[in-house]
């Protein structure tokens, strides 16, 4: 935390109290680099709880199941509640799937009899599930002793039967872009202007038209005559940044236009014009992410610039968007995605084989070893392969 005085180039207020770090490139997206006494503290939150959680919202998806760390470090996210085929499930960082069973307890007692239907998708799962209807029907019997709960709870697992069920298929459209994202990255090329040129200078009424657009409380800005979405293939950088880059630029033209151009992953952009005209002319600066390794950025504010100005002021259409070069560019974070999940899988069920099969660190295998690990692991992979639940012995 940082105290200092200046006048935060969103509101125009004077602030002297405790500043948080501001991500010029989202945390989510990685962003390392920070700036104070740009924000102030009211519109540092503002900004947090609404444009900024729409943008990282809209990656949440791509972050889970490409394993991508925020910029400080913390995990991707889990995507909860998602169904396919009738199927509910939660997706764990890495595409690990958690599913939830729709009526996973259900208990009848009638005068004569007591039923209990159990939908679990793991050991563990059925057994707390079971642990739970046995205290349930010793207190309505009242007999809620530990022997009963005990004698009840295995009366109900004498009937467990198993099965190894596949994963389900994983879809979700992703939605880069929706929301109020598009404040979010109009007010980032804003701050990173701001670092570049002094907050005086943002401060000034030509950017007034962008400040209102970041402030608009609208959900989602459509036909904004200040911003273009951009499906171009992306000039390739430095090898360094990966092919798929995370990218923050702001620039001006040699009479004073001032633009921001926003870059998710490489695959999909939007320009926006943050002032007509009276900036400081043909400066620049830029920064670069690459979102596999965000240790791997760098800043650049003079040489070549690693977006050229003509390139991002090069006319094109921006409608209809060209999903087709947005998959294209995307392809590698897929493939990449793929793999890792099968690799994760793999490691999962040759951890919990050595486990079934009583093996621990330095011991000898035997055969009676290698059979239980086979009869663990076999069964997993037809059911991935065949996409069909696999029954197994208890």
């Amino acid at each position: 935390m940082t105290s200092a005085n200046f006048t935060c180039i969103l509101c125009k207020e004077a602030s002297s109290g405790d500043t948080k770090p501001e991500h010029i490139l989202l945390n989510a997206l990685g962003g390392r680099m920070t700036v104070r006494t740009v924000l102030c503290p009211a519109c540092n939150h503002t900004m947090g709880i609404g444009p900024d959680n729409d943008l990282a919202d809209s990656i949440s998806f791509i972050r889970n199941v490409c394993q991508l760390v925020a910029g400080d470090g913390d995990s991707p996210p889990s995507v909860l509640g998602l169904q396919t085929e009738g199927q509910r499930f939660d997706l764990l960082p890495g595409m690990d799937v958690r599913m939830r069973p729709e009526k996973p307890l259900q208990i009848t007692i009638d005068d004569d009899s007591i039923t209990v239907q159990i939908g679990a998708y793991s050991d563990a799962q059925a057994d707390k599930l079971a642990e739970g209807a046995a205290r349930s029907i010793a207190k309505k019997l009242g007999k809620n002793t530990p022997e009963a709960i005990t004698a009840i709870k295995a009366d109900i697992l004498k009937e467990r039967r198993s099965s190894i069920v596949p994963a389900p298929s994983v879809s979700k459209r992703l939605a880069f872009g929706t929301g109020r994202s598009q404040q979010a990255m109009a007010k980032a090329c804003l701050v990173l202007l701001a670092k570049r040129l002094g907050n005086s200078e943002i401060l000034h009424t030509r950017y007034d038209e962008a400040r209102a657009f970041v402030f608009s409380a609208a959900e989602e800005e459509t036909g904004s005559p200040l911003v273009a979405v951009d499906t171009r293939s992306f000039p390739p950088l430095e090898p360094e940044f990966g092919s798929n880059p995370n990218v923050v630029w702001v620039g001006t033209d040699a009479y004073g236009a001032a633009f921001g151009y926003y870059r998710l992953y490489g695959a999909i952009g939007w320009k926006f014009k943050l002032c007509n005209v009276g900036a400081p002319p043909s400066i620049f600066a830029c920064l670069v992410s690459n979102p596999f390794d965000n240790a791997r950025w760098r800043y650049y504010d003079a040489g070549p610039s690693p977006l050229p100005l003509e390139w991002v002021l090069e006319k094109w259409d921006a409608w209809p968007p060209n999903y087709e070069a947005v998959t294209s560019a995307l392809t590698p974070l897929m493939e990449l995605a793929h793999s890792q999940s099968q690799r994760n899988s793999s490691t999962q069920w040759i951890k919990e084989a050595l486990t079934a099969a009583g093996l621990r660190e330095g011991d000898m295998v035997t055969e009676e070893h290698v059979q239980a690990i086979t009869a663990y692991v076999t069964p997993r992979i037809l059911a991935t392969m065949l996409q069909k639940p696999v029954p197994i012995d208890d």
